[in-house]
């Protein structure tokens, strides 16, 4: 599988692969990666848990890992296809490397639609920058939900702290969004979970994740991006902080965006060592 490299010149470097869901795997500032890998994950088939995968057509599960289109079913594997699908390379520069994908007999299996996005990596000044753009290439109206899930290394999942800036939280015994009165967030886990998580909507950039030792992470993104879910693992040394566009199954609930006919709409997130 080959890897392609972006650096800024000036200490900070970032890999991705095309064909492994254009997941970045690798995000180093100054000889530290900050980025969780998982190498076995990688050489395998499934989807990366690991890095920054990118999320598309749908962020979490469609209910029964079945999205419905006009009376027809379609299986849709969860967080959808762009993750585990190989991109195509358009350009491929020192500081900057553009992805394509596009609907194919494959992804109409699982997504009823014709569609093209691309995905330009940049690294400039330490900022890794991912700009997106979604085009409907079909003769109808195309629903869709898009995001990224990145796995940041840190010490102790538990005791890492995000600043955010959001209007609602969901309480996650009555599964409502409440106003959120709070500036920072963790996961909490419960005695005995494996894993813990968080919902935020309403959300605004920037969101600071403080990853141990002193080292943070500033992930800014458009208003596009007004969800943001934290996630976790016990003991797996990783914490996600996703930035996504929609509710879970939103695709379902149209909870997401539509795009008619040859419209098209850009959007974009970074990332910096701060």
């Amino acid at each position: 599988m080959k890897e392609y490299r972006i650096t800024d010149g000036m200490g900070a470097g970032a890999v991705i692969l095309p064909e492994k869901g254009a997941t970045v795997v690798s995000y180093c500032v100054e000889g530290r990666e900050y980025l969780y890998r998982d190498g076995a994950n990688l050489d395998s088939a499934e989807r990366p848990r690991c890095g920054i995968p990118f999320l598309f057509p749908v962020f979490s599960r469609c209910p029964g890992d079945t999205f419905l289109w006009e009376g027809k079913g379609y299986p849709m594997p969860i967080h959808g296809f762009g993750h585990t699908s190989a991109w195509q390379v358009l350009a491929a520069e020192e500081a900057c490397l553009r992805l394509a994908l596009c609907a194919d007999e494959g992804t109409r299996k699982l997504y009823p639609f014709d569609f093209r996005v691309e995905l330009t990596f940049t690294l400039q000044e330490g900022i890794l920058r991912i700009g997106q753009r979604y085009e409907n290439t079909g003769a109808g109206a195309m629903p869709y939900a898009f995001g990224f899930h990145p796995y940041w290394a840190v010490e102790d999942a538990a005791e890492a702290e995000v600043e955010i800036d959001a209007g609602f939280e969901m309480d996650l015994e009555s599964q409502k969004l409440i106003p959120c009165q709070r500036k920072t967030a963790r996961v909490a886990f419960a005695p005995g979970a494996q894993e813990a998580g968080a919902f935020f909507s309403g959300a605004a950039g920037p969101a600071v994740i403080h990853l141990g030792q002193g080292k943070k992470v500033r992930m800014d993104f458009d208003a596009a991006f007004d969800r943001l879910v934290l996630w976790s693992v016990r003991d797996k040394g990783f914490l996600c902080v996703e930035p996504v566009n929609s509710s879970p199954g939103g695709l379902v609930t149209g909870d997401c965006y539509t795009l008619a006919p040859s419209e098209s709409r850009e959007a974009w997130v970074s990332f910096r060592v701060v």
